[in-house]
């Protein structure tokens, strides 16, 4: 049915693959693609796609995933990706893999999904070194502790991604296949939070109130948790709120910097 409503849309858009004017169609497919011109973008995509081009097939895939013309549909879209990803595109390797561990669209394989990711991971996916990292952390997925997990966290947090950084933290906040370090636990949970990890001030906060920054920290900590839970009903409350809430963020993060016993790298 996709092959045959693709067909029919290059017909009626006047589009004849032989046309040397469109070239190959995969650089202006993408150009199109990035423009949010999806129509033009699978017109132009779907023929290499179709001719075995990987990249093409990648993006072809992207747009049944996220129903950019169609209502979305991750069975065919896995279909896709399968095409490309076992020509060594990285990107269909993680669709690929993060589907399969998802189940979604396709039966769930976990295991199958994570060698997809590693081969993804060591094409040097950042978005698979990220969530591999997840993966083995989260007993959910693999209940023994695997060190894995600090592995890929650390070729993730090496290219300052944020996951990356965050699951470190935790493996050096716990001692998980490294010696236990709150001073650098603390380092990498900032660095997560600058990296864009909104959930790391809550956690440093949480250090401070249990102590793990020394006992005379643990008054700062209570008001880092009560500040972390009222800052969103004050943006929500008020016009000015957000504002308001990151200029007292702000404050927040300077006075820990000053008054933290450890130095923040």
């Amino acid at each position: 049915m996709f092959r045959m409503i693709c067909a029919a849309l290059i017909v009626t858009a006047g589009v004849l693959i032989a046309d040397t004017s469109r070239a190959s169609g995969l650089d202006s497919g993408i150009e199109a693609f990035h423009r949010e011109d999806y129509l033009g973008a699978l017109q132009d995509l779907y023929a290499p796609a179709e001719a075995g081009n990987a990249v093409a097939q990648y993006f072809v895939g992207v747009i049944l995933w996220n129903g950019f013309l169609f209502p979305p549909d991750q069975e065919e879209a896995f279909r896709w990706f399968m095409r490309s990803a076992r020509q060594g595109d990285r990107d269909s390797e993680y669709g690929v893999g993060s589907t399969l561990v998802f189940g979604e669209g396709v039966a769930q394989d976990v295991e199958a999904g994570v060698k997809w990711l590693e081969r993804a991971a060591d094409h040097e996916s950042l978005a698979a070194q990220s969530l591999l990292a997840v993966l083995y952390y989260n007993d959910e997925y693999f209940p023994a502790e695997n060190i894995q997990a600090y592995h890929w966290a650390g070729r993730a947090a090496e290219r300052n991604d944020a996951t990356g950084l965050f699951v470190l933290a935790e493996l050096y906040r716990y001692g998980r296949f490294v010696k236990k370090d709150s001073v650098k636990a603390m380092s990498l949970y900032r660095r997560s939070r600058d990296a864009g990890d909104e959930d790391a001030d809550g956690t440093l906060a949480v250090m401070y109130m249990e102590g793990e920054a020394g006992a005379w920290m643990v008054p700062w900590g209570h008001a880092l948790i009560y500040y972390e839970a009222y800052r969103q009903a004050l943006a929500d409350a008020f016009p000015w709120g957000e504002v308001f809430r990151e200029m007292v963020l702000n404050v927040f993060r300077v006075v820990q910097a000053v008054l933290s016993p450890f130095s923040f790298e």
